[in-house]
C-alpha cells in the first residue's frame, strides 16, 4: 500500500528544493544541502518504485466480459463496438 502521507511530505520537500536559487548562499553552494537533496530524492524514487511496479488494481472478468475483451483485443470488434455491445447490457457484472 502506497503512503500517501509519505507521498505527499516528499512533494513538499522537493518542492522547497526547486526554490533553492533564491537562497543560494545558504542552499546550492552548501555540500550538506545536496546530501539532503539526494537523500530526498532516493525516498522518493522508493516510493515511485511503488505505484509503478505493483498492481494497484484489477478487473475480473466474467466469461462473457473475458470474450468481448477477446474479440475486441484481436481486431474482431471496434472500439466503439466493444463500447455499445457492454453498455447494451450483453455483459454481466462479475460481483
Amino acid at each position: 500500500m502506497i503512503d500517501l502521507d509519505q507521498l505527499s511530505e516528499l512533494y513538499g520537500r522537493l518542492g522547497n528544493f526547486l526554490h533553492a536559487p533564491k537562497r543560494s548562499e545558504r542552499t546550492v553552494e552548501k555540500p550538506r544541502w545536496w546530501g539532503r537533496l539526494n537523500e530526498t530524492l532516493q525516498q522518493t524514487f522508493g516510493v515511485l518504485d511503488q505505484v509503478y511496479s505493483n498492481v494497484i488494481g484489477g478487473v475480473t472478468f466474467t466469461e462473457e466480459g473475458q470474450d468481448l475483451y477477446e474479440r475486441w483485443k484481436s481486431g474482431g470488434i471496434t472500439d466503439a463496438q466493444a463500447q455499445q455491445e457492454f453498455l447494451d447490457g450483453n455483459i454481466d457484472a462479475a460481483n
